[in-house]
């Protein structure tokens, strides 16, 4: 077959680029009839959505694949048609095309025949679970056992090389040198932009570059995500990605017997009457965007700070707040699996490392099996920013609003997305089209940086020590109108609201220049109808947002069996402790500090003197010693490594 002769050089350009996007998705058709036996259950309409969000997955990849054969492309623009057409500049281009879309074609149709024996794509922690095992040699194997996956690749190579040259630029014609230059130029910002648009998965800044996790938001469970991803996508995305060791610090009996991270609520006597005290109430979960403890008015000795409304439901008579809570990570996104599931990130985030695939009982997975059919996650920022909708989707949410349900972006902040004062009072209306009982969680954003107040509202607030405090003030006044609006509302009365913040920020207080100050944050149980018996409760004791999950499931009286790293707070013969990540992993008890570097195996503790953390002699919890903490490391490792982090799937 003659080749065409073109004299339009990108022609040619995004023929290449059209022949690239045809293999990736022949390689997934391929993925997908070898493996249909685990998506029988997938209905057209299903599978055709996972085509559509694959494509997001299949672009970001050919950016990666062929960027620099787009640079050389455009790279030659700049020169001479003499040049283009030189008899060393074809193969050059050829070439660096070719190679990296064949081994993208390999590890595409390879993984095809790989897939059922790990049931996930391949990672760059294949080159972990095989050791001294060649990669390499692992893929001949697999071409020796799979006759038809092998033959198939190669059909793909030969058509992919045969294909190539079927356009070929032929054009002698000369362009003047700065129309030449200023074209290249334009077509040269233009390739990059689009290359790091497609890389990113969006144009939006708050947009995390695209992640296999995000595959999550175009499936209904976590198994069929594989269905969207690609394999080379998920090996350069995971290249850089720690890749967790077990370790054997201590003994595994022994550590096995400190600590268990296997959680099912029950009773805690014959007596006991909180336990499903509040079944089928709804849940409401409230993550307040930097809302450290150091900017709240009632729990500071002095009492100032920039939380009026805040102080007033600390104080209310139906909260319980405590007062020593911490997170358990410094980001937002090491805060969601904390709060929803009870993972936290112990020297490496879940959602963004190699193991979010792993099966997990996420809180609405679990309260939609006790008849829950509503779980909705709520944040004004763009749909797809940070990857929410893609988590609460992995945490069993059945629906999103966002900036897309508000639908008005005049109230954007052209930062991170809706006003608080806009975004929040939006809701109670449209919580009340939930079917009870129902699981929310909001979560609010306008106390980020750029710390900007809207026009209106500048000079309204005060303006504190660092510009994170006005900016509490302002989402305090919000958290207001949200309550207000919601008492109005027939669900209110039966709704446990549970209140705490993702993570700390700016710091003013000397007070707080220390490692349980830069974790220390609100945790509030307020329920209205139904006021918790507040005499009966032990509060002087430390708290984690871990600890979340397991104790509403006490509350509820949910006794499905599920993986937690924290402990019901409502019982007081429970551990008290927070487990964080900063640098290393640490465990803040209230005699000490405990530090573990995993890569040194090295354990060290200090003890500080500080009003952070309670007295020595006010908790009669269980004694924590120095070797919890790598018990608990161990048993995290393990667990993420081997894909233990539901109960239901591994005992």
């Amino acid at each position: 077959m003659k080749a065409l002769e073109t004299r339009y050089r990108y022609l040619v350009f995004f023929y290449h680029l059209f022949l690239s996007w045809l293999m990736f998705n022949i390689g997934r058709l391929v993925f997908f009839v070898h493996n249909h036996v685990y998506y029988k259950h997938l209905s057209a309409g299903e599978l055709w959505t996972a085509w559509l969000g694959g494509q997001r997955f299949d672009l970001a990849a050919m950016g990666y694949l062929n960027s620099i054969y787009m640079l050389l492309f455009v790279v030659l623009g700049f020169f001479s048609v003499k040049v283009r057409t030189h008899r060393a500049s074809y193969p050059a281009m050829k070439w660096v095309f070719l190679i990296p879309n064949i081994a993208g074609i390999i590890l595409n149709v390879g993984d095809s025949g790989y897939f059922p024996f790990v049931r996930k794509r391949m990672t760059s922690t294949v080159f972990q679970e095989f050791g001294e095992d060649n990669p390499v040699l692992l893929v001949l194997r697999l071409a020796w056992t799979n006759p038809v996956l092998t033959i198939i690749a190669i059909a793909m190579v030969i058509t992919l090389i045969w294909a190539y040259p079927r356009i070929k630029y032929t054009s002698r014609k000369k362009l003047p040198v700065a129309w030449r230059v200023i074209s290249s130029i334009i077509i040269l910002l233009i390739t990059v932009f689009t290359t790091v648009v497609s890389i990113r998965g969006g144009l939006i800044h708050s947009i995390r570059p695209l992640s296999p996790f995000n595959a999550q938001a175009y499936v209904e469970q976590v198994k069929d995500r594989d269905l969207v991803l690609n394999t080379p996508f998920c090996m350069i995305r995971t290249a850089d990605k720690k890749v967790l060791k077990e370790i054997e610090y201590i003994p595994k009996e022994e550590a096995e017997r400190l600590f268990s991270a296997h959680y099912k609520a029950q009773p805690l006597s014959e007596t006991d009457s909180l336990f499903g005290a509040y079944k089928d109430f709804n849940v409401m979960i409230l993550i307040l965007e930097s809302f450290a403890k150091e900017h709240i008015g009632a729990m500071q000795e002095d009492g100032k700070g920039y939380t009026p409304f805040f102080d007033t439901l600390i104080n209310d008579p139906a909260t319980v707040s405590w007062q020593y809570a911490f997170a358990n990570g410094r980001k937002s996104i090491d805060a969601m699996p904390s709060i929803i599931a009870s993972v936290p990130a112990l020297g490496i985030n879940f959602v963004t490392s190699n193991y979010s695939g792993n099966e997990i009982d996420g809180l609405g997975t679990c309260l939609r099996r006790h008849g829950y059919k509503d779980a909705y996650f709520m944040h004004g920022a763009p749909n797809g920013s940070m990857g929410f909708d893609a988590f609460s989707k992995h945490m069993g949410y059945t629906g999103y609003i966002g900036m897309t349900e508000y639908n008005n972006d005049d109230d954007y902040d052209n930062a991170w997305g809706i006003w608080d004062q806009k975004f929040l009072p939006f809701l109670p209306e449209q919580i009340s089209r939930f079917s009870q009982p129902w699981l929310g969680t909001i979560f609010t954003l306008s106390s980020h940086e750029p710390f900007k107040l809207p026009k209106e509202d500048e000079g309204k607030y005060p303006k504190g020590d660092v510009p994170l405090q006005t900016m509490i003030a302002y989402s305090d006044d919000a958290l207001k109108d949200f309550f207000e609006r919601s008492r109005k509302e027939p669900w209110f009365d039966k709704t446990i609201f549970i209140i705490t913040a993702d993570h700390t920020s700016q710091s003013a207080s000397p007070v707080y220049d220390n490692l349980p100050g830069n974790f220390a944050i609100p945790q509030l149980w307020y329920i209205p109808g139904k006021p918790l018996p507040k005499e009966d409760i032990y509060t002087h004791k430390i708290v984690q947002q871990a600890d979340i999950y397991p104790s509403l499931l006490y509350l509820l009286g949910v006794e499905d069996e599920i993986i937690s790293y924290g402990h019901n707070i409502f019982d007081p013969t429970s551990m008290s402790y927070a487990v964080i990540s900063w640098g290393e992993d640490h465990l803040i008890t209230k005699d000490s500090i405990y530090t573990f570097e995993s890569e040194s195996n090295k354990l060290t503790a200090e003890s500080i003197k500080t009003v952070l953390l309670p007295a020595n002699d006010s908790i009669s919890s269980p004694k924590i010693t120095s070797r919890h903490l790598p018990a608990i490391v161990m048993d995290y490792n393990k667990r993420l490594i081997h894909n233990q982090l539901s109960a239901r799937y591994n005992q």
